[in-house]
This record gives C-alpha cells, sequence and structure tokens, in this order.
C-alpha cells in the first residue's frame, strides 16, 4: 500500500486512527446494548469460551496436542480479553473472533472428544478440590449476564455443561455418565445452532429490505451529473456526497456539529469521511450546492435543527424517504435562483408572478436554471417535478428502514 500512497499514510491508518478512536468513549454507554445483542444472538460461542480453560487443566496420557491447545486457548482468551473493556463494541467488530473462535472451538471439542472416549485415563492437573471453585467462577459470571443483559430463558442450558462435564470427570460411576456426553452434545446443538437459526428465522421477515431497495433505485433515477444528495452515508458507488460534515453522521460527526469540542476534534478524519465544520459552515455550503434531494434516515433527524429547518424550507417529501428540491420563495417582490431545469409545480394557495407572467396555483412550467423575478403575496414554493414516466404510487416514508 506504501507504493500507492506513502509509507507514513500507512502507519496514520493503521496505527494512529485506530488509537484515536480507541481513546473515543461516545459510544461509552450504549456497551451494554452492543454486548446484549452479541450475546444474544451468538450465545454458544461467547459464553461457553471460559469454560475452554478446562482443557489446560485436564488431559490424558496420550494428549499428544496440549501444546497446540494450550496456544489456541490463550490466543483466543488474549482476544476475548481484549474486547471485553473495548468501548466501542459494535455487533460487526466481533467479526474479528472469528478466527480466534475457530481455533479455539477446534482445540476445545478435539479435547472433549478425547475426554469422552478416554474417561478412564484422565489427568487433572490441579487438586480436584479446586475444580468445583472455578466452575462456581464461571456460573457466577453466566449468572451476572444473564440476569444483567437479559438473555433469552433457554440460555441458561448451557449451566448443565459444566454440571454434566464436572460430573462426568470426576464421578466413579460408568452407569450414570454414559448419557452425558450424548446430552452435552445436544445442549450445544440445540443452543449452538438450533436455537439461534430458529430466531434468525423469525426475525428474517422483519429484515425485508425491498423498501430500501426501491427507495434507493429511485434515488439513482434522480441523479444527473449536475445533481447531488444526501444522505449522511454514502449509498451509491459512483456518486459521492459532496457536503463536507454530512458524509458519514455517525455519533461522533453529529455530535461535533451539536458541539464543537477538542475531545471530538482528533475523531474528525478524513479516512472516515469526517470534517471539523461548524453548522454555518454546512448551511453555507448547502447553499452553494446543487443538492436535488435528500433520503432520510435517523442520521439525518439527528442532525442540528438549524440544517433541518434549512431542509424543510428547500426540500419537500416526493416519494418514501426521498425529498425532492422544492424551495419555499419568501413573498414580496425579489429574484430567487432556482438550482436544476425542470418542470415545477406553483404550490400557493394565490395566484403569483413569474417574469410578469401570472400563475395559477397548482399549475406547471417549465424553467431552465437560473435567476427569476417572483411576486406573490405569500410565500410559496417551487416543487421540481421529475421525468413524468415515473408511475409511481404513494408511499409514506419508512425513514427507520434506510439504514436498518
Amino acid at each position: 500500500w506504501s507504493m500507492f500512497s506513502s509509507f507514513k499514510t500507512v502507519l496514520h491508518n493503521l496505527f494512529y486512527e485506530a488509537y484515536i478512536m480507541y481513546q473515543l468513549d461516545w459510544y461509552d454507554s450504549a456497551r451494554k446494548y452492543f454486548w446484549t445483542i452479541i450475546l444474544a444472538q451468538n450465545p454458544l460461542p461467547f459464553l461457553l469460551w471460559p469454560l475452554t480453560l478446562l482443557s489446560l487443566i485436564i488431559t490424558h496420557p496420550n494428549d499428544t496436542l496440549y501444546k497446540l491447545r494450550f496456544f489456541c486457548v490463550i490466543y483466543a482468551s488474549v482476544i476475548m480479553i481484549s474486547l471485553i473493556p473495548y468501548k466501542q463494541v459494535f455487533p460487526y467488530y466481533m467479526l474479528t473472533t472469528l478466527p480466534a473462535f475457530l481455533l479455539l472451538y477446534a482445540a476445545f471439542f478435539s479435547w472433549l472428544n478425547a475426554v469422552f472416549t478416554c474417561r478412564s485415563e484422565i489427568k487433572i492437573l490441579i487438586n480436584k478440590k479446586f475444580l468445583q471453585p472455578l466452575l462456581f467462577v464461571y456460573y457466577f459470571i453466566f449468572i451476572y449476564l444473564a440476569l444483567g443483559l437479559a438473555l433469552p430463558k433457554p440460555y441458561w442450558i448451557i449451566l448443565l455443561i459444566p454440571i454434566l462435564l464436572s460430573e462426568f470427570i470426576t464421578s466413579q460411576s460408568n452407569k450414570i455418565n454414559q448419557c452425558f456426553p450424548t446430552i452435552i452434545l445436544l445442549i450445544i446443538l440445540f443452543i449452538g445452532f438450533i436455537y439461534p437459526l430458529a430466531v434468525f428465522a423469525i426475525l428474517m421477515p422483519n429484515k425485508n429490505g425491498s423498501y430500501q431497495k426501491s427507495v434507493l433505485n429511485l434515488a439513482h433515477q434522480l441523479l444527473k451529473s449536475d445533481a447531488n444528495y444526501l444522505a449522511g452515508i454514502e449509498l451509491f458507488y459512483d456518486k459521492n456526497q459532496p457536503i463536507p460534515g454530512l458524509r458519514h453522521l455517525d455519533s461522533p460527526q453529529i455530535g461535533y456539529l451539536h458541539h464543537p469540542t477538542e475531545k471530538l476534534r482528533p475523531v474528525m478524519m478524513d479516512s472516515l469521511y469526517h470534517a471539523p465544520v461548524t453548522t454555518t459552515q454546512v448551511l453555507q455550503s448547502l447553499q452553494q450546492s446543487n443538492i436535488k434531494f435528500y433520503i432520510n434516515n435517523y442520521r439525518m433527524i439527528a442532525l442540528p435543527e438549524e440544517i433541518k429547518q434549512f431542509l424543510n424550507y428547500n426540500y419537500e417529501k416526493f416519494w418514501g424517504s426521498i425529498y425532492l428540491y422544492a424551495p419555499s420563495i419568501p413573498k414580496g417582490k425579489n429574484y430567487y435562483y432556482l438550482k436544476f431545469s425542470g418542470t415545477y409545480q406553483i404550490q400557493s394557495p394565490v395566484q403569483i408572478k413569474l417574469n410578469q407572467i401570472t400563475l395559477q396555483p397548482n399549475s406547471l412550467i417549465e424553467l431552465n436554471k437560473g435567476s427569476y423575478p417572483f411576486q406573490s403575496t405569500v410565500t410559496f414554493r417551487m416543487k421540481l417535478i421529475p421525468n413524468s414516466n415515473m408511475n409511481l404510487s404513494n408511499e409514506e416514508d419508512k425513514w427507520w428502514k434506510m439504514l436498518a
């Protein structure tokens, strides 16, 4: 990558920016919410992890993989322990655990299989008296998380795994323990696969992306070479948003727009599409830009009130979450610059004059972009009407679905 940019740029992006983001505590208040989602949707990999430490204190004479298992468990545990205090635990960040979990559970289940097949030769590397206290620590941590994060009740079945495993290892009765491996494997199968898949199947209908797809397809049709859009996040690979400070409206950027602070200033980095701009600077950029429409979503709703007033004053709902150019023109006799050529609808309760031509309410007129003299006794809108070939039924603004 240094061949295409510079060594300094690569170092800056890999280390300095990561360090700056790690220092940011903006999302610290949401850690409980994020961890609830992570543990509720991925119960077995995370909640079973502390139990894998048993594979380090229980072995057997033919355990040739102990050193490799030791490395896998310690490696995965270091990654997990590093993630626990992390302040920005977005659920998708947990993808970093996949390589660690693949190593960890390959080693753990290989050990578990060996324990099941050679129970009589098992060696416990610590005093058996310490085994139960260690498991009680696991019980306490699990119960604390299950109650504190209100995890689904079926997940409590996981507690049976250490109980049965401990009984299988320490008990001398073969008859009682014969069914324990099967029960443990059934619990793992249920919690690790069947239950999450059932939850996934229930949630999927609510994740239908048809509305989002329809909005994006229509928005792409509206974009032309001289037109731009706003959405608070980049939505099209071939068209970037032009307003600095509005390209990536995550919480730090929105917070900076509301209250610019030195604490947030280092996070305003170009690589994140951030910009250390004020609300006044954003409004100036909006005045000078060719924003044809904006797409409403929870990020746009979180903008400072002054910016939202500007958008309400210059744009009107077109279809779904798309708000199209429709500037409000003040009453009186003045000039107004229209940013786009096309058909405009006069939205006024009374007639107005344009270039000394009297226009009735709701009348349509074809205009090129440019400055025009207007005269009216009331404030009115000039609503841009797109291509007449677009046959659209009415669709309410489902803004919550746009970035779900």
